[in-house]
């Protein structure tokens, strides 16, 4: 997963000219035409570019003086930095307080991450209603107006230390192990409490379920995700913003159980509420100021952002390594971690055993009853092959009617007791086919076994290959 870059936040002096403006960039003019008589309805000033160097120039008379810049990107890119995000990368270096949107139809998981390298406050994708269109820009100038808010020295340096550390996250494991101690360390030092909790449906419900803290208590931890999973119930519209919890909650006394002063800060990117963050101060005559609520603003925000990018990255990267057909890991799986796995076993000291599968009965069901049932055939013969090994290791579909299972920490004589599970549990099966009729499956299994058989993988891949032909030309000529 890249590093997202993040400029650091300073004061912005715009100048008069374009003010309270916002750029719009789009090679098309229709598309041009409706996002402004959109952003008008809000009694925003709009500035239209029909090219990236007329807009560069606009910018530089300006000295940046504008709100946001929208750019919409009609076609479809198959490099993974188009023109677009080369130019997003350029204005963003020269003028970091600008938020920027990108419009795109149909990205790749590649085009979203470099964008959101690039410097990108948020992304649509093709088709937009008009109603996203002010909720995204509404959302970029609350950014904007945080950004060139003038902090001190002291307090620019933690929050741009915080923002470094948020989106270097490589995992959501880590994101969510620092994002409570980095958040207290943008609030006046006392005795700040901080937890962190994440949404999750359960039916129609929406609970919140607690995930790590600074400096709150076991029991007020717990205590605040229900009074989170209560307060969203009771008026979810509060989670839209950084909100000061004031008053009393009945039946929750929250000054009591929390601190004289409560934070909400929800994290929500486009998808919807991600979770939030409970920030709480008890000491008397210190409340949260204005500055404090902006800085957690801008964190929630980045925050969103991050979380966002590491699901999207970890969904797409599921997509790329399963098989459509069996749900098992495809071969893009074994050319990318294969050598990881030798490696492992190597450092270990342990046997790595490779054993190759070909479904010998596909091509004739195949050829037979048509692809559904061959479909069919694969698919039940992947959940056998998972039922005859552990949890720990792993199968892939190769080719067509070809598998193959990784068996970690697994010798040669612990492989054939794997290869004998497998041939008696498809023995025992029927498989019953789309047009009802029930087949057995055949199946020629080869195995190696790695150091004993070969140092590489490439060696213990090939070995197992070879023999499984081998089988395979027996049983055509038996």
């Amino acid at each position: 997963m890249p590093r997202v870059l993040i400029r650091p936040v300073a004061a912005a002096k715009r100048p008069p000219l374009y003010s309270g403006a916002i750029l719009v960039v789009a090679s098309h003019a229709g598309s041009s035409q409706h996002v402004e008589a959109i952003l008008r309805e809000e009694d925003h000033r709009v500035v239209a570019c029909a090219a990236f160097d007329a807009a560069l120039q606009k910018l530089e008379k300006a000295d940046g003086g504008f709100d946001a810049i929208l750019i919409i990107d009609r076609q479809t890119h198959s490099e993974p930095e188009p023109p677009s995000v080369q130019w997003i990368h350029k204005v963003h270096f020269l003028y970091p307080h600008l938020p920027l949107i990108l419009v795109v139809t149909r990205p790749s998981a590649e085009l979203v991450r470099n964008a959101f390298q690039a410097g990108i406050a948020d992304l649509l994708m093709q088709p937009v209603t008009p109603h996203l269109y002010k909720q995204t820009v509404r959302r970029a100038l609350e950014l904007q107006s945080i950004l060139t808010m003038d902090y001190g020295l002291q307090e620019s340096h933690r929050l741009n230390e915080s923002l470094k550390a948020i989106t270097a996250c490589q995992d959501a494991a880590t994101l969510n192990r620092i994002t409570p101690e980095l958040l207290s360390r943008n609030f006046r030092q006392t005795d700040i409490k901080v937890g962190l909790f994440k949404l999750v449906h359960k039916g129609k419900k929406g609970l919140f379920v607690p995930i790590t803290n600074w400096r709150m208590k076991r029991h007020e931890h717990a205590v605040a995700a229900e009074f989170l999973s209560w307060f969203y119930k009771k008026s979810w519209r509060r989670f839209n913003r950084v909100t000061p919890l004031r008053g009393t909650y009945r039946p929750w006394e929250i000054k009591k159980k929390f601190g004289r002063y409560n934070l909400l800060i929800p994290i929500r990117h486009k998808e919807g509420l991600w979770g939030a963050v409970l920030v709480s101060r008890n000491q008397r005559r210190l409340n949260i100021a204005r500055r404090e609520r902006a800085r957690a603003q801008l964190l929630g925000l980045h925050l969103a952002r991050t979380y966002y990018i590491l699901e999207h990255y970890r969904a797409s990267n599921a997509r790329a390594f399963l098989d459509g057909v069996t749900g098992l890991y495809n071969q893009s799986y074994l050319d990318f971690y294969g050598e990881h796995e030798l490696l492992n076993a190597k450092r270990a000291g342990t046997s790595l055993s490779v054993m190759a599968i070909n479904v010998v009965s596909f091509r004739q069901i195949n050829d037979q009853y048509g692809h559904l049932a061959g479909g069919r055939l694969l698919s039940q013969v992947g959940k056998i092959l998972k039922e005859a090994i552990r949890g720990t290791d792993i199968v892939i579909r190769m080719e067509a009617d070809s598998f193959m299972a990784l068996l970690r920490k697994t010798a040669l004589s612990g492989a054939k007791l794997v290869d004998q599970r497998l041939h008696d549990l498809l023995q025992k099966s029927e498989i019953t086919l789309s047009q009802g009729i029930a087949v057995k499956p055949v199946v020629v299994t080869s195995i190696a076994t790695f150091p004993q058989e070969g140092e590489t993988l490439k060696e213990i891949l090939q070995l197992s290959w070879t023999r499984l032909k081998g089988r395979r030309k027996k049983r055509s000529h038996a």
